[in-house]
């Protein structure tokens, strides 16, 4: 008698049979009922960010379309290649193709054909990589006010882009290179997105009026050459899929359950956390060296060379020195002190990575022969000083917007600096969420108003100044409360 293999699933076979499962376990999670779940959220949040940018932009009496065309032009592709960078950077550390725990260990384990199998899974991913790029690309078209035919390519542009990005990433997944590539690639075009906003920033000092981009042109050569390298590396990514290791389909899984938790339970720490291990162990080796000096300026030197070590968060701080100069272009000079408080506290919040880790870590802190506020102290110096640098770079931007004098202009870099560095701190020394808050009841359900406070700490601050500004504050009145908000952030008691 002759025994008979069993055989063996093929890969659309065990999709339907895990579609099958999903459906009896979950009714409520098919195609209409995400949507009708989701869609009304989205077009609510859609409509009411579409809106408050309008009505932001009557307040502020921007005219970027007329009085500005050719600045304004140039910073939208300045803003749209920066998006592209962090897009490709995401892409790089999720994984366009990614799996869980379960599917990983029960189902990509078997002898099933791997690439049938993640087929469906990769033209999701590329149909979702296609509608955010047609969408971003219109809104850029739509802002600057493209005719109706040019508009319609710029969708079709975005969308072939986004599925060209999609599919390069998988090809380089295969292969063990996405995240190495994404990093240098994002890194690339960060640095163009600079070098093209460098161009109206510049314009008044070099005397140099640029022209605005030739969209026609760019849209229809564009277009044709998109496609064709989309659609070469399409074939090849989905070829490629049968080459996908469990451990990289892996990797993006992980962070994608980290990251939805962090979500979820409003702590972003752990999302950091993981991104900053995952930092170290692709770095693997460092080469100690002996701190310089004793006390106190070993803790200094200490703080300079995790500077060294951080060039990303340098480059950030630099980069966004061109946020109010940019702001001066386009909008008027009403917004531009609001925005610079904003940029200010964005920058000087990477250079607080010392301050974070004596905060979070009292073991650390006692292992030190210093007290809890001397330390606070130690770790403000970095912070302090690139506030000041920074708001010195950028304060002439402010001057010239206001025409404001000498006596003017020594109030607004000081309301800058202690802005920047009062918002970046206070965010830095936030102590671990509390979640048992008390709610308030409200016709979207119960809101944790104290949870919503603790997450706010620090943006609350900046975004308060920010608005007294806008009010029209005299610079000596917001640099007093400013100061007074940065005496009040340091001298905190460490938790």
């Amino acid at each position: 008698m002759t025994a008979v293999a069993p055989a063996v699933l093929s890969a659309r076979d065990l999709r339907q049979s895990l579609r099958t499962a999903r459906r009896a376990a979950h009714p409520a999670k098919r195609f209409v009922g995400l949507v009708t779940d989701v869609l009304p959220y989205v077009v609510i949040v859609g409509g009411l960010v579409v809106q408050s940018v309008r009505r932001l932009a009557e307040l502020s009496g921007a005219q970027v379309g007329q009085t500005h065309a050719a600045g304004g032009a140039w910073l939208l592709v300045a803003g749209l290649v920066l998006l592209l960078a962090g897009a490709l950077r995401v892409l790089g550390a999720l994984g366009p193709v990614s799996a869980g725990r379960p599917m990983l260990t029960w189902v990509l384990s078997t002898p099933v054909d791997r690439r049938g199998l993640l087929s469906t899974r990769f033209s999701a991913g590329a149909l979702g990589s296609a509608v955010p790029g047609a969408a971003l690309f219109t809104a850029v078209a739509l802002t600057d006010h493209l005719p109706v035919a040019l508009v319609a390519w710029s969708a079709v542009l975005g969308a072939l882009v986004g599925v060209a990005m999609y599919a390069a990433m998988v090809l380089l997944e295969a292969g063990g290179q996405a995240e190495r590539v994404s990093r240098r690639g994002s890194a690339a075009l960060a640095g163009v997105a600079v070098l093209l906003a460098l161009i109206p920033v510049s314009a008044p000092l070099t005397g140099w009026r640029p022209d605005v981009p030739p969209a026609e042109p760019l849209l229809y050569v564009g277009v044709p050459l998109v496609a064709v390298v989309a659609a070469a590396v399409l074939v090849s990514a989905h070829r490629a899929l049968g080459r996908l290791s469990r451990g990289v389909l892996g990797a993006g899984g992980d962070l994608t359950m980290v990251t939805v938790t962090s979500v979820a339970w409003m702590d972003l720490s752990l999302l950091t956390g993981t991104l900053e291990f995952r930092r170290l162990r692709r770095i693997a080796t460092v080469r100690s060296r002996r701190g310089g000096g004793r006390g106190v300026s070993v803790l200094l030197w200490s703080e300079l060379r995790r500077l060294v070590r951080m060039p990303g968060a340098v480059a950030g701080w630099v980069a966004l020195a061109l946020v109010p100069y940019a702001a001066k272009v386009v909008v008027s000079s009403t917004w531009v002190l609001p925005l610079q408080l904003v940029a200010g506290a964005l920058a000087v919040s990477r250079l607080t990575a010392g301050l974070r880790a004596i905060n979070g870590r009292t073991g650390l802190r006692r292992m030190l022969p210093f007290g809890d506020r001397a330390l606070r102290l130690l770790h403000c110096v970095v912070p302090v000083v690139a506030a000041l640098v920074w708001a010195g770079a950028t304060v002439p931007a402010v001057v010239v917007a206001l025409d404001a004098d000498r006596a003017t202009a020594a109030f607004l870099l000081l309301a800058v600096a202690a802005t920047a560095g009062a918002g970046a701190m206070r965010s830095a020394i936030r102590p671990p969420l509390v979640y048992d808050v008390p709610t308030v009841s409200s016709p979207f359900g119960d809101l944790p108003i104290g949870l919503i406070q603790q997450v706010l700490r620090g943006p609350d601050l900046v975004v308060g100044l920010a608005l007294l500004a806008l009010a029209g504050l005299p610079p000596v009145a917001l640099a007093v409360v400013a100061v007074a908000a940065l005496l009040g952030t340091v001298l905190t008691r460490s938790k």
